[in-house]
């Protein structure tokens, strides 16, 4: 995890989490320590739950983002920092962290706008500020009842990498109609 990455989930925890987060179920998406990862941030939540497709350091779950193993409305906080631009898919992964994420809990997803190109094992996207906007409408679409709350891409990053955001809250669930 780059520098500018983990300041920006200090940003999201200081500013929307740290309330009664020992009260609170923190799920971690694309959690493999391969640089660094977001659970000291988190250190105090109530439950911290890594899941990742490969088995290692800070996982505690193999499976895929595009099925998360847990249940409907499990997490208060759902989080993935510089994952989703390896995601073939990451507008399921999306969808899936909505479904885990309970009423009136927050979302946080990091991934660049720009960048090098860096395979783990793959490198297919990079995300503007409008991404997040179409994200929200994806996921209303869908039948998840959620709301960006911010969205934007960090000016103030190590020169490399430029962040960019997406902060959603959860708003009431709505019934999924089959």
């Amino acid at each position: 995890m780059h520098p500018s990455a983990y300041k920006n989930a200090e940003y999201f925890f200081k500013k929307y989490c740290y309330q009664h987060i020992n009260e609170k179920i923190v799920v971690d998406v694309g959690s493999l320590n391969v640089n660094g990862t977001m659970k000291p941030i988190f250190e105090n939540a109530l439950k911290y739950i890594g899941i990742d497709q490969c088995d290692g350091k800070n996982v505690d779950i193999v499976g895929s983002s595009h099925n998360i193993p847990l249940p409907d409305q499990y997490a208060d906080i759902t989080i993935s920092s510089s994952c989703f631009e390896h995601d073939n898919m990451f507008w399921i992964s999306f969808l899936e962290m909505c479904r885990i994420t309970k009423q009136n809990g927050y979302i946080y997803v990091q991934a660049p706008s720009d960048g090098p190109y860096h395979a783990h094992p793959v490198d297919n996207w990079r995300f503007y500020k409008d991404s997040w906007k179409a994200l929200e409408g994806w996921a209303i679409l869908s039948n998840y009842n959620i709301e960006l709350i911010e969205g934007f891409v960090d000016s103030n990053t190590d020169g490399v990498w430029h962040d960019s955001l997406g902060i959603y809250k959860v708003k009431e669930v709505m019934q999924n109609e089959s």
